[in-house]
């Protein structure tokens, strides 16, 4: 159950992640043309331009747009990674939102202003597609072209989530505006200092958790309270964007100095350059994605502290009122030092305040980067470790050099993943089929699924799987091989009527993965097959535990690969969900050798003592063949009888041998 949580969740913050930032660019859009525009109306060239009041209203226009286009973004990122319809979802948020607009607002189409609704509308509706869109969509329902299929099967659903969503939320509107639950009308109530410092911290903790804390700040706090003037022409709101959050939430400002200052890490100097643009515009998404700031225990403290800092002196400063300011409209992603240029008409103290409050957020982030920094450091690490033999220190030593070899080894396999994929994009992956030997009943219907790559002029085996799987991709392949086993077996069933049993091999991750285990059922469903399961499989892990017992359920067997090849032991035996053990051609390679014939006679007759099913892998002379004859195996597979072979093959191999009984021959 805390399992399924955890990845509900970390699906929930990857997808909001991705979706703020797809933002980015229409972000960074929109800041050059408004601060352009301003540009010229502050230096008074803007009624030489033609149409300016037009250009104006394009670009305010546009800023309008972000919360329609955010509520897009979520929906379209949360229903792809959900694998439910995205297009249906992003039809619905957008339906249910200008919906709740219309109702709410008395005739406003869109909402200018972030809200929860505006958050909660596209989840709410992407988990409802996902949890009733299967009661829906059976095939049987509708018989018609495939277009006007996908069209009907979700007129269902999308009627049923609009109604339930626009009802529930309209509900919800009221119910937090009754005094039983009214957070805001809460929070008005205390002086403006207190809601600051509240906003800061509520803003900065979510962020640090990968969720965007500007933007939940600004659903759930008052608006208009940062509207207020705090001093003569300037807003609390003029404040928080010009003061204390200089360069985006945690003044990314200050923070990208001090890495390219006291950081030489050509990786972060690179992230931090990439991000360097839209923080001028105080976009920062970049940087706290990048670095990660998210859940990084070094720059937490100062990802708070700075702009606690900021707020505490920029209010105490100005309170004096050495600063004079005049009642025109900055946005937020005017950059720093302009907009206090342009606020204060141009006071040079505006200009210093912000200059002083950068440098003292370079100072407070310089020791937390320089402990991230010797954290992946291994000339730090082996230092500690030559002046003490402290176990606490030797410990924080092995972390951060593990930290920096798994980063660095994770480099270089993302770099080989992605040639292999762009290798596989150019050749073609194909599966072959290997045959098993029944040699108690003379008999062959049984194949191994394996993978091979068509370079042309060679085929070669799928050398790539470890990187694969390290990477997080081995569930794709593995779902590709059974989505291609079923189309094999249809082939054979539709032109030779001809049923074999296939196994398949199945990694651990994918065994670890809900989703993947439930589509694999969905594809495979109805046929005789066999996973082949590996000795590392982590078996008790809930999940895999969980997700055996659903195959099993569904009428799937099981065997342990590659048994005897280091990962062997008898719990491994007496746990086993598997109905068959398969020996490593490892030991058959060594049959002659006395030892090597005692251990093979012997495990195989602890196997079936354990009614385990054998079958040996690997059996390539007639001399191993007779001696494993003796052990009372049930299946060989090796290229004895035959390597791996072709779809098209299959059927007359399985045809020739039963017909000819080649184990009778070839004794």
């Amino acid at each position: 159950m805390y399992e399924t949580i955890k990845n509900e969740f970390n699906i929930l913050m990857v997808s909001m992640r991705e979706s703020f930032i797809a933002m980015v660019p229409y972000l960074f859009l929109y800041s050059m043309m408004l601060m352009f525009l301003q540009f010229l109306r502050y230096f008074e060239i803007s009624e030489f331009i033609v149409n300016y009041d037009t250009y104006l209203s394009i670009a305010i226009g546009l800023s309008n747009l972000f919360v329609p286009l955010l509520v897009l973004s979520i929906s379209y990122h949360l229903a792809r990674r959900l694998n439910t319809n995205s297009h249906m979802n992003v039809v619905n948020s957008f339906l249910v939102l200008i919906s709740y607009e219309i109702y709410i607002k008395s005739g406003n189409l869109f909402p200018k202003e972030m809200s929860m609704y505006s958050l909660l509308i596209p989840i709410a509706s992407a988990y409802f597609f996902k949890t009733y869109n299967k009661s829906f969509l059976s095939d049987k329902y509708f018989k018609v072209a495939s277009q006007l299929n996908i069209s009907f099967k979700y007129i269902v659903p999308l009627l049923l989530n609009y109604t339930i969503l626009i009802v529930f939320f309209i509900s919800l509107h009221y119910f937090l505006l009754s005094e039983c639950f009214n957070f805001k009308d809460y929070l008005s109530q205390v002086s403006i200092e207190t809601y600051m410092f509240l906003k800061i911290i509520w803003t900065h903790a979510l962020w640090f958790f990968g969720i965007h804390g500007d933007i939940v700040s600004l659903a759930l706090f008052d608006v208009s309270v940062f509207e207020d003037k705090y001093i003569t022409n300037l807003t609390n709101k003029n404040i928080y964007d010009l003061f204390i959050i200089i360069g985006g939430s945690g003044a990314g400002l200050s923070l990208a100095i001090a890495i390219i200052l006291f950081w030489k890490n050509q990786q972060w100097n690179k992230i931090v350059k990439l991000s360097s643009p839209f923080l001028v515009f105080n976009i920062n998404e970049i940087l706290i994605y990048g670095l990660p700031i998210i859940l990084n225990r070094y720059l937490f403290i100062p990802f708070i502290l700075v702009p606690m800092v900021n707020f505490i002196f920029s209010y105490a400063f100005l309170s004096f009122g050495f600063i004079q300011f005049v009642d025109v409209n900055v946005h937020w992603t005017t950059p720093v030092f302009i907009n206090a240029y342009i606020l204060s008409d141009g006071n040079l103290l505006a200009l210093l305040l912000q200059f002083i409050l950068i440098v003292v957020g370079i100072l407070i982030y310089y020791p937390f980067v320089k402990m991230y920094s010797n954290s992946q450091s291994h000339e730090y690490q082996k230092n500690i470790l030559n002046s003490s033999f402290n176990l606490k220190q030797e410990l924080d030593a092995n972390e951060g050099i593990n930290l920096n070899n798994n980063q660095f080894r994770i480099i270089e396999n993302n770099n080989y993943v992605h040639e292999i994929i762009q290798l596989i994009s150019k050749h073609k992956l194909e599966l072959f089929y290997q045959p098993k030997i029944d040699i108690k009943n003379n008999s062959n219907n049984s194949f191994e699924a394996l993978i091979r790559m068509n370079l042309g002029n060679e085929l070669k085996g799928p050398y790539f799987i470890d990187q694969f799987e390290e990477a997080g991709l081995n569930l794709i392949i593995d779902f590709w091989v059974c989505t291609q086993v079923k189309r094999d077996l249809e082939y054979l069933k539709k032109h030779h009527n001809f049923i074999p049993k296939i196994s398949i091999n199945l990694y651990p991750k994918t065994l670890q993965h809900g989703k993947t285990i439930k589509n694999i059922i969905e594809v495979l469903k109805g046929e005789t097959i066999e996973f082949e399961i590996l000795e590392r499989t982590q078996l008790d892990l809930q999940e895999t535990k969980g997700n055996i017992a659903l195959l099993k359920k569904n009428n799937f067997t099981f065997a342990i690969d590659d048994f005897g090849t280091g990962y062997s032991s008898m719990q491994t035996l007496y746990d086993s969900p598997a109905n068959t053990i398969k020996i490593d051609k490892g030991l058959v390679d060594n049959l002659g050798n006395v030892r090597a014939n005692n251990l093979l006679e012997s495990l195989c007759k602890l196997c079936h003592g354990l009614n385990f099913t054998i079958i040996i892998e690997g059996v390539e002379t007639k001399e191993q063949y007779e001696f494993i004859k003796k052990c009372d195996v049930d299946y060989i597979q090796g290229f004895y009888f035959s390597e791996a072979i072709v779809l098209e093959e299959m059927f007359n191999f399985y045809n020739n041998f039963n017909t000819n009984n080649k184990i009778e021959n070839k004794s």
